[in-house]
């Protein structure tokens, strides 16, 4: 895996599959799948869209994570959901001086089936992609 960087929101995360978090201290890390970049979203006239077949998504400083959960009922594909709960994540350690930064996301958690609203802030965030994909400039 190698680090690329970009701005959180060229992140599409709509048909992703999301696991859940690996957390040590202020640091959270999650692996997702299916992801498409957006590269240009914010800095060129031209999008180019790349497919993330899988990637790592570091937040570090993390003062919060909260994932409101919806469990399909049935097949997914139907789209009923059972009653929503809130999953949080923590405690997390950090000393942050700094005002965290607000980060949102949406997928699908494969076992069980639900589909999740994410919110983190955090201090920072980095993105780590497999080492064979390229990014057209």
């Amino acid at each position: 895996m190698k680090e690329y960087r970009c701005n959180f929101y060229e992140l599409d995360f709509y048909d992703s599959f999301i696991e859940e978090p690996v957390i040590d201290g202020g640091h959270m890390t999650i692996r997702a799948r299916d992801v498409i970049l957006l590269t240009g979203l914010f800095t060129k006239p031209k999008l180019t869209a790349t497919a993330l077949a899988e990637c790592l998504l570091h937040f570090s400083g993390v003062s919060r994570s909260e994932r409101r959960v919806y469990r399909y009922i049935g097949d997914p594909a139907d789209g009923s959901f059972a009653q929503p709960f809130v999953e949080s994540d923590g405690p997390f350690y950090v000393n942050a001086a700094d005002e965290p930064e607000h980060f949102d996301m949406e997928g699908v958690v494969e076992e069980p089936a639900s589909w999740i609203v994410w919110e983190i802030e955090a201090q920072s965030f980095r993105l780590e992609i497999p080492d064979d994909v390229v990014i057209p400039d």
